[in-house]
């Protein structure tokens, strides 16, 4: 494994899990609190030449759920939510040009659109895809594609 790949496992879980716990402990010392996480579509589609984010992301998923059904007749919320493209200063940086980039900027989340849902939804939903196009879209390959289809068509986005 490279550097750059444990590196990103250690973020994404490993620190992640010290963060996740540390808080959580406080939270139920106290009866009181709320956890929003961060995961990303690229956790639930799979995502090749680019797995180790993937895994991740999906690891934050479905930690984030189990924890939120553990606590959820507690006085602690944990909420999950799965973000898309949304308008980060990394997304911007890294933009194509062009018509590609122009459809990006159509259908990417702005952050305060995804900060409005979370909070919206916080202590109602424990698990929570952010963004209508998002969600239509998970909907949409599940009920008419094959986990196959899903794993190639996510590839086609990283092959060179």
């Amino acid at each position: 494994m490279s550097e750059k790949h444990e590196a990103m496992i250690n973020v994404n879980v490993v620190t992640f899990m010290k963060c996740f716990y540390h808080y959580m402990k406080i939270f139920a010392a106290q009866d009181r609190g709320a956890v929003i996480n961060v995961s990303s579509m690229t956790g639930i589609s799979s995502s090749p030449w680019n797995g180790q984010y993937g895994a991740g992301k999906a690891f934050i998923l479905k930690m984030t759920e189990a924890v939120a059904c553990e606590t959820e007749k507690t006085n602690v919320d944990v909420e999950v939510i799965t973000l898309g493209t949304t308008l980060t200063p990394s997304l911007l940086s890294n933009l194509p040009g062009g018509p590609q980039g122009e459809a990006v900027m159509k259908t990417a989340q702005t952050p305060e659109e995804v900060v409005d849902e979370a909070f919206e939804k916080l202590g109602k939903e424990l698990s929570v895809i952010s963004g209508e196009r998002n969600k239509a879209s998970v909907h949409d390959w599940k009920a008419n594609h094959t986990e196959d289809d899903y794993i190639r068509y996510m590839g086609s986005f990283y092959q060179e």
